[in-house]
């Protein structure tokens, strides 16, 4: 047995092979049968026939009675948001602020969508004797950052999106 915190250097081919069935649902749109699985994996219908009953007892794959075929199933949201829970946004993107900031001199903000404007989570301030002054928790003047510029275009493009004879 490996000591703990290190990964064993044997796999289990059989877990190998189920995930492969899972992989297979991000090539197609929706559902997918038994067979279009086992052309996409390269395994055995058989076996994937076995692999997706089990996905379906974890609730990792459903089974559409009415079709007959397969989908990604509500197990994978709760692992899905159980590992974005612990991410740390901040953390992730402050190497890019960083470089942002080097590379235009300009203070770099990571703001979040709010319901009526973005809120600023964290900043990288501009080492020039200048600078824009970004505050955490200060949410974005639409119309005098950098931010909320981006939110009104955003809103302007979804709104044409939405309505396509809008000027």
């Amino acid at each position: 047995m490996p000591p703990t915190g290190r990964p064993a250097e044997r796999r289990l081919e059989a877990v190998e092979r189920a995930l492969r069935v899972l992989d297979a649902f991000l090539e197609v749109p929706g559902e997918a049968g038994t067979n279009e699985i086992a052309r996409r994996t390269g395994i055995n219908a058989s076996t994937v026939s076995r692999l997706l009953s089990t996905l379906v007892a974890g609730g990792y794959v459903e089974h559409l009675a009415e079709s007959g075929r397969y989908r990604l199933g509500p197990h994978l949201i709760r692992l899905a948001n159980h590992m974005m829970s612990s991410l740390d946004l901040r953390a992730l993107a402050r190497p890019h602020l960083a470089a942002l900031e080097e590379a235009t001199g300009e203070t770099a903000s990571l703001s979040i969508a709010g319901e009526r404007e973005a809120v600023t989570v964290d900043f990288v301030p501009s080492r020039q004797s200048v600078a824009s002054v970004a505050r955490v928790g200060r949410p974005s003047v639409a119309h005098a950052t950098a931010t909320g510029k981006v939110a009104l275009r955003s809103c302007r493009t979804a709104t044409w999106s939405a309505s396509p004879s809008a000027p």
